[in-house]
């Protein structure tokens, strides 16, 4: 029997660690925080800030490569690690009248944990909506989705800097 406790300790540990890294609100932001936007509510936003930029800014927090193969046409890409509370808010999307955030469907663990961060960072709770259907829903509904190039779906690697300083 202990040898099977002994065995658990270090995965209970992992599992952990693993919902701190996802949710990296140190225990002050937490589910009952997120308020949930539908379909309908993001395409009249959607359409809104069309006429009148600054309306919405969506976040795809999911991986490059995800994002690459798919994401609601006019989606920013921010992943997971560069909502930091230590860096602060980002000026540009301080200029939106509503935060989204989606992933690919209702089981979007990091679409959830972004909708954290960007309360943890301090962005207010009216601002920051999680549109839980996600992708799936979005493309379901005919809306527009936009790829990346092939060409473009990695960072491209820094030119070195000339030689001699200058």
């Amino acid at each position: 029997m202990r040898g099977g406790l002994q065995g658990a300790v270090p995965a209970l540990l992992g599992l952990a660690i693993l919902c701190a890294g996802l949710t990296g609100c140190g225990g002050r932001v937490s589910d009952r925080d997120i308020r949930t936007i539908s379909l309908d509510e993001v395409v009249q936003l959607y359409a809104k800030d069309r006429t009148k930029p600054n309306t919405l800014e969506l976040i795809d927090p999911r991986p490059r490569s995800s994002y690459a193969r798919g994401h609601i046409a006019g989606a920013k890409h921010i992943e997971l690690n560069r909502l930091d509370p230590q860096l602060g808010r980002d000026r540009e999307l301080d200029k939106a009248d509503m935060l989204v955030v989606y992933g690919n469907n209702r089981s979007s663990a990091i679409a959830r944990a972004a909708v954290k961060r960007l309360l943890d960072i301090g962005y207010k709770r009216s601002k920051v909506r999680w549109f839980a259907g996600g992708l799936a829903e979005w493309s379901a509904s005919g809306r527009p989705v936009d790829t990346v190039p092939e060409e473009l779906e990695t960072d491209p690697v820094p030119a070195p800097a000339p030689a001699g300083g200058g």
